[in-house]
């Protein structure tokens, strides 16, 4: 569009010389900032709810929900306690 308006007036001789005319006008989108998790069962909860459109129904009313239940149970919650949270399901759910 705005390629159409400089091609108009160069050819009408009537340039605006500082260009104003030409720019293009950048919205910035109003998309919503998401914010690191800020433990254990949030990170999951949000794969789970990227995944679900992509796997099956089953997927995630048996294997997403035992995961989710055994995260709940277990008592580190913190991103920090990887190690933690590690034993306590192996321990618990093996």
């Amino acid at each position: 569009m705005k390629a159409h308006q400089l091609e108009h007036d160069l050819t009408f001789n009537d340039v605006d010389s500082i260009w104003k005319r030409y720019k293009v006008r950048v919205t910035q989108s109003k998309s919503k900032v998401k914010q690191n998790p800020r433990n254990l069962l949030e990170m999951w909860t949000r794969y789970v709810t990227y995944r679900t459109p992509q796997v099956a129904d089953t997927t995630v009313d048996n294997q997403y929900k035992n995961v989710t239940n055994q995260l709940v149970t277990c008592p580190y919650k913190k991103l920090t306690q990887a190690v933690e949270v590690r034993d306590c399901l192996l321990k618990n759910y093996t």
